[in-house]
C-alpha cells in the first residue's frame, strides 16, 4: 500500500470511529430516564471533562498563567461575556511574553 492510501485509509477510520461514537452516544443517551441516577451523571460530565483537562495545567502554571486565569474568570463572572474574558486572559499572558515573565 502506498503512503497516500495509507493517509487515507486512516483518515477514513478515524471519521468512522468519531461518527460512531457521537452516533451511539445520541442514541444511547435518549434511552436514559430523565429522572435517574444516570441522567445527573450526564449532567456533570462535561464539567468533570474540563477540570480534568484544566486541572493539570493550573497545578504547572506560573504566576503570570494565574493571574490570566484571574483575569479572564473574574471578568467573565461579573460580565458573562466569554470573548471578553478570553481577551483579557490573552492580553495578561501576551503583556507577560513582553515583559519576559513567561516562559
Amino acid at each position: 500500500m502506498s503512503t497516500g492510501t495509507e493517509a487515507w485509509l486512516a483518515i477514513g477510520l478515524v471519521a468512522l470511529v468519531v461518527f460512531a461514537s457521537r452516533a451511539s452516544g445520541y442514541f444511547l443517551g435518549s434511552k436514559v430516564r430523565e429522572d435517574g441516577r444516570l441522567r445527573r451523571l450526564f449532567d456533570v460530565l462535561p464539567g468533570c471533562a474540563i477540570a480534568a483537562v484544566i486541572a493539570p495545567v493550573i497545578v504547572r502554571a506560573g504566576a503570570v498563567e494565574i493571574v490570566a486565569l484571574a483575569a479572564a474568570a473574574s471578568l467573565l463572572w461579573f460580565t458573562h461575556n466569554l470573548g471578553l474574558a478570553l481577551a483579557s486572559g490573552l492580553v495578561v499572558l501576551i503583556a507577560g511574553a513582553n515583559l519576559g515573565l513567561v516562559l
